[in-house]
């Protein structure tokens, strides 16, 4: 009995003595965490991160796409247009220093099946950022042509898979937050822009089902810059932003009748992300707006042009703890 009770008193010895070692690890690295995040690489008087250490926050998206071709290729006419339905997805994150985890669902998962899919991971920093986000939108409908031939397209006839990266790259990071507006990870204090360079890499295949079996295949590289600006009232912040790119290494395949066609572009074909957000703070808690336009024109009115129209609008509260 004896020599169990002193197994057990050792085992227990050992283990608070691990446990103590874990937190002393963690410690270690939380702390070295902490001087990393409030290191004093910006000018505090326009921006600053949350003097708090959590985040909590809830958010609600609506979004939808539009997709338009027209083009005039080997003495044939094609043209189509397509709207999709309004998505909608509910989400909540817990943020800590700057490290966010973050949950969504789509609301209609529980009245319907939803066909749409559309997953995306997203990194927002002072001075670089990155976007990427694959998606499956089959709840497109509208109608397309092939010379003289005009059928309408209900939804389930037309699938658009697509894959959109990009980053963008901050020129003045001390006096204008990227995040302040996105992710609300930093606060800026009083007004301030920067200029902005952007790359983008998206692909996309429109395919249509049997009532006009045809297949489209595009992707491309683009890059350029532009301007953002958060304007600062009181407890109000206004952000505008616009980051066109213009491509400059695409390919494009269309495919009908068992044949393919390549489909060159002409200048200007470009990429364009635009943001817009309201915030407002009162005490630890926070609210806001924010909008985005994600539009792509390629290819030429010679061959065959596509033009991709991608709306983004949500509403999200906040409390910092």
């Amino acid at each position: 009995m004896k020599v169990r009770t002193a197994i057990l008193l050792g085992l227990m010895l050992a283990a608070a003595d691990a446990a103590s070692q874990n937190r002393g690890w963690l410690q270690t690295i939380d702390s070295m965490w902490v001087r990393w995040y409030r290191r004093p690489n910006r000018d505090t008087t326009f921006v600053v991160r949350p003097a708090t250490n959590w985040t909590l926050k809830t958010r609600a998206n609506l979004s939808w796409t539009t997709i338009g071709t027209e083009g005039d290729y080997a003495g044939h006419i094609f043209q189509s247009a397509f709207r999709s339905d309004i998505r909608a997805k509910a989400s909540l994150s817990v943020g800590y220093r700057g490290l966010t985890l973050s949950a969504s669902v789509n609301p209609t998962m529980f009245t319907q099946n939803p066909t749409d899919v559309e997953l995306g991971l997203r990194a927002y920093g002072r001075r670089l950022g990155a976007e990427v986000m694959l998606s499956e939108v089959n709840t497109l409908a509208g109608w397309a042509r092939h010379d003289r031939d005009s059928v309408p397209m209900p939804e389930g006839e037309v699938t658009v898979r697509r894959l959109a990266t990009s980053a963008y790259y901050v020129f003045d990071p001390r006096r204008f937050s990227y995040p302040a507006a996105i992710s609300q990870s930093y606060v800026q204090r009083r007004s301030g822009g920067s200029a902005l360079a952007a790359v983008a890499l998206y692909g996309l295949q429109l395919e249509n089902g049997d009532a006009f079996p045809s297949k489209l295949d595009s992707w491309c590289f683009s890059v350029g810059g532009g301007y953002g600006y958060n304007l600062v009232v009181r407890r109000w912040m206004f952000h505008l932003s616009a980051l066109p790119t213009f491509i400059v290494v695409s390919r494009r395949d269309y495919r009908i009748d068992n044949k393919v066609y390549r489909i060159d572009g002409s200048f200007p074909e470009v990429i364009i992300t635009a943001r817009g957000a309201v915030n407002y703070t009162f005490g630890r808690c926070f609210a806001g707006i924010t909008a985005q336009l994600y539009y792509m024109h390629t290819g030429s009115e010679s061959h065959l042009q596509l033009n991709n129209l991608d709306w983004q609008v949500s509403a999200y509260w906040g409390l910092r703890l």
